[in-house]
């Protein structure tokens, strides 16, 4: 068997996955590399190279397991202690950690060399949770004919995929992305969180998986996370885009195929498109580029973008889908930058033709547009996701009109909850337009949508700070969402509202407001003795401001419609300072007025996400204190923990590992030289077991050097269990996080600092807290493990005592340790019940059920200006109070969380 050594440096290839495989195990013929299990994840690994090196590694971004290098991932190591980190392996692949079992090893793709003119063409989708609607997409790129300026779609679609709620299930989609219709209407969609692309006919109710299906992971008969998906027609197969794979595959549409081939590797492959010659263009979305390939090439040519991340007129920000015509010109959902790019054949800048005016709704903006399509004439449809819209922008046009959407989000027949891909079908003569009432000659719009679920997710990534959604946007200018350009970094005006209030359209929407109307017939029936006014066409509230004033001040009646407009100015506007209830409340009381005012305010600042993410708490942290129920006896339930790393000792030690026993408080201190898994069970062993006996349970956190197939096998073997704490939540173990914070500063006291001898003084503080009185038990641990009070050098001679045979000492050591042990477990009860009494006092403790949306608390904050809680919403998947099980809605990643560390994500519930 061979041996490799793997430097950090060599990272160059892809990575595996390794589900099922035990932490550190083996995953490849390769000795050199085992399963490192992702951070956060259930059984699911990377198998990869081992390195010792940790200096060279960083500690991930908690909560979210998140590693700022986008080829690293974040993992647990055996040698690092006790900390994810992240380690660069996405670039290991079967080359150098070969897998045990394969069935398929080429990782390379001969494409057909003969060319043919496709005779459909393909365009991205509107992508959804749970549905695909119709109202577009192609891809190999045929003549669009120029659609008639004066088209218009129905703006209801009829579901034609899916539409039978989120799931697995062959009637069911999670979250499509990448839309390709056929000629005969077939759609073929890039089913994204289902990891795999599914066939859908039309008048079917269930469709059929023609790629993946096999759950995640990177074998070749399995998808991670496909966004893109086309059919070539030359080789009768479909091209994915296997974006979390890093990777393009080929999977033919022959029946019996069970596995795709690699076309490309090494990419974070986002949008495809073919053009006439049959040359492959892909949007990398990590390399900010778009690159041509051609037949056997695997390294292609750029023909957008290339220079780095930014929104120059050379550079693109996260590009998505593309289109490319007959003359090779490609454009490109330049999504960050909030625009639509076209690239020329050969050219090294981009020209805009859509967008580029900043994140917005008005009609010259887009936000975050993704699937586009040009016809004949340059006419551009976009889907423009953040706005939940499709626009069409003719050529040379400096705005665009909505054909599809923009009814605000939800599952309607007339809306959209974040379109992502669409295109459009090529009509056939012979049969009817049957998705969707179109004039004749009209193409009909086929989107992916994304249903109710997915739309609070993007609408908190969009709005950020409500669920609801102003009538106007055009009116009260709203600071832009998520990411701003260089342009308005340069110039602050370009973040800034314009608090500005269109008295006409205030008429309007008070026209609109029944309430209004109902006070202003009554100021009419009498105006003298009414608390309003209604002048100019405009109702005022008549308030008095100050006390022992009688003067009155006119306030603008608010109608309902325009409540989130005014709060978002005051709460959410860079000049208003994401300040609290009572700082708005103030900036507005003396200009408007509104039934409930107070209240709405409070539910809207309650509601603005920002505010959730990066608030401090003044208030308690939530959850009641849940005691570890007393042990009947001594070593029944034991606690156990490393505290260190300390300055290194002459005999080499760093670290203490201690061990508490939760009856007597008996503690045992063991220095050693490191804490690794193989350290922990010597000295578990010798100095515990071989003493005392065997536990019957071991609690300790979930630190590598616990957590492992070594201390797993241990417990097993010798006849423990092995229970690990909740992470970041260290008071689930709290005995023993007492003692580590007790001794330290003993030892601190004692040590010879010029030789650094901590380790010498261990035992004899170790001995002192053992034979000191417990405040919790009121016996010392010695007593209550003994029975009998230990002799200090300072005592005096014992009194004797005399028993007429041995087992009578017996008897009465067993009658003295069963009534001082009785007595010593009502102490602890007592005890307990004072200490949550206590804790418990004006503590909120909320219970969250299942698919509950919450935020969770991010610990190990490198900068100050680190949102506190999670960026993107979790949803609460098993709950045990006060523990729970969230998944993170975009990585699908789960974790386990104290409900310390939980905060709920509040919803306005302004109209």
């Amino acid at each position: 068997m061979s041996f490799y050594l793997f430097s950090i440096s060599l990272v160059r290839v892809k990575s595996q996955f390794c589900q099922g495989i035990p932490q550190y195990n083996q995953c490849s013929l390769n000795s050199a590399c085992a399963c490192f299990h992702i951070a956060g994840a259930i059984n699911t690994g990377i198998c990869t190279a081992i390195s010792t090196d940790c200096s060279k590694l960083v500690a991930c971004k908690s909560p979210d397991n998140l590693c700022d290098e986008p080829n690293q991932r974040c993992i647990h190591h055996p040698l690092c202690h006790n900390r994810p980190v992240c380690y660069p392996v996405p670039r290991f692949n079967q080359q150098l950690c070969p897998p045990i079992a394969m069935t398929n090893t080429s990782t390379t793709t001969s494409m057909p060399t003969t060319t043919s003119m496709p005779t459909t063409m393909s365009m991205p989708t509107t992508t959804s949770m749970s549905t695909i609607t119709t109202t577009a997409r192609t891809t190999q790129q045929l003549v669009i004919p120029n659609i008639p300026v004066d088209a218009r779609w129905a703006q209801n679609g009829v579901t034609v995929a899916g539409g039978h709620g989120e799931g697995s299930a062959t009637n069911q989609l999670r979250e499509p992305w990448g839309l390709f219709i056929d000629d005969d209407q077939t759609m073929i969609i890039a089913d994204f969180y289902n990891h795999r692309i599914i066939q859908w006919k039309v008048g079917d109710t269930n469709g059929l998986v023609v790629a993946g299906g096999n759950g995640p992971g990177n074998r070749l008969n399995q998808l991670y996370w496909p966004t893109d998906v086309l059919i070539d027609k030359e080789a009768d197969s479909l091209i994915i885009c296997d974006q979390w794979n890093l990777r393009v595959v080929r999977w033919s549409r022959r029946s019996g195929t069970t596995q795709g081939e690699i076309l490309i590797d090494n990419i974070t492959c986002a949008g495809l498109a073919m053009d006439d010659q049959r040359y492959l263009y892909i949007s990398d979305a990590t390399e900010h580029e778009v690159r041509r390939y051609k037949i056997g090439d695997k390294n292609g040519t750029i023909v957008a973008g290339g220079n780095g991340q930014g929104a120059g007129l050379n550079q693109l920000n996260f590009p998505t889908y593309i289109f490319v015509d007959q003359q090779q010109t490609v454009y490109v959902s330049d999504k960050k930058n909030h625009r639509v790019v076209k690239w020329n054949k050969g050219a090294k800048e981009g020209i805009v033709v859509a967008g580029d005016q900043g994140n917005g709704t008005a009609l010259t903006q887009l936000s975050y547009p993704q699937g586009l399509f040009v016809d004949t004439l340059g006419t551009i449809y976009v889907a423009d996701t953040g706005n939940r819209r499709v626009m069409r922008w003719p050529t040379g046009a400096k705005q665009g009109t909505v054909i599809v959407g923009g009814n605000d989000v939800g599952n309607g027949a007339n809306q959209f909850n974040g379109p992502i891909d669409y295109g459009i079908a090529k009509r056939d003569k012979r049969e009817p337009a049957v998705m969707g009432h179109v004039p004749d000659g009209i193409p009909p719009l086929a989107g992916a949508i994304v249903t109710r679920s997915k739309a609070k997710q993007l609408q908190l990534k969009q709005d950020q700070n409500s669920t609801t959604t102003p009538t106007d946007r055009n009116k009260i200018t709203l600071p832009p969402i998520e990411e701003e350009t260089d342009q308005m970094k340069e110039d602050p005006s370009q973040i800034i509202a314009k608090n500005t209030l269109d008295i006409e359209l205030l008429k309007i929407e008070q026209g609109k407001d029944s309430d209004i109307q109902h006070t202003i017939a009554e100021v009419m029936k009498n105006p003298i003795k009414s608390t309003y006014e209604f002048k100019d066409g405009l109702l005022y509230k008549l308030m008095i401001m100050r006390e022992g004033c009688n003067t009155k001040k006119k306030l603008i009646y608010l109608p309902s419609s325009m409540i989130n407009d005014l709060l978002q100015v005051y709460h959410s506007d860079p000049l208003s300072g994401h300040f609290g209830v009572q700082r708005t409340y103030l900036k507005i009381k003396n200009k408007y007025w509104w039934p409930n005012m107070k209240q709405s305010i409070t539910q809207y600042i309650q509601s603005c996400l920002p505010c959730q993410q990066y608030n401090i708490s003044r208030s308690k942290k939530p959850g009641r204190l849940q005691p570890i129920p007393s042990p009947e006896g001594p070593f029944q339930l034991i606690g156990m923990d490393y505290c260190g790393p300390f300055k290194q000792t002459p005999r080499g030690n760093q670290y203490v590992l201690c061990l508490t026993d939760y009856f007597t408080r008996w503690v045992v201190a063991a220095a050693v030289p490191d804490c690794s898994a193989q350290t922990t069970a010597e000295a578990l062993f010798n100095d515990y077991i071989c003493k005392y006996g065997v536990p019957a349970v071991i609690l300790s956190d979930q630190g590598t050097h616990f957590h492992n197939q070594l201390m797993e096998a241990m417990s097993k073997l010798i006849g423990y269990n092995h229970t690990y704490s909740t992470t970041y939540h260290p008071q689930s173990n709290g005995m023993i996080e007492r003692f580590n914070a007790t001794f330290v500063p003993q030892i601190a006291k004692l040590q010879d600092k010029e030789n650094n001898n901590w380790d010498e003084f261990l035992s004899p503080v170790v001995f002192a807290y053992n034979t000191g009185t417990h405040s919790t038990t009121q016996y010392s641990p010695f007593q209550l493990l003994y029975g009998r009070e230990p002799r200090l050098p300072t005592d005096g001679k014992k009194s004797s005592f005399t028993f007429r045979k041995p087992n009578d000492y017996y008897e009465q050591l067993k009658k003295s340790m069963k009534l001082i042990h009785g007595y010593a477990r009502e102490n602890i009860i007592r005890k307990q019940h004072q200490y949550k009494t206590q804790y418990d006092k004006r503590r909120p403790d909320p219970h969250y059920t299942i698919n509950d949306r919450v935020l969770v608390r991010r610990h190990g904050l490198k900068y100050k200006l680190e949102p506190k809680f999670s960026i993107t919403p979790q949803i609460i998947i098993r709950a045990q109070h006060p523990v729970y099980v969230v998944r993170d809605e975009i990585t699908q990643i789960e974790t386990q969380v104290h409900i310390n560390d939980i905060r709920p994500i509040y919803v306005s519930k302004l109209n």
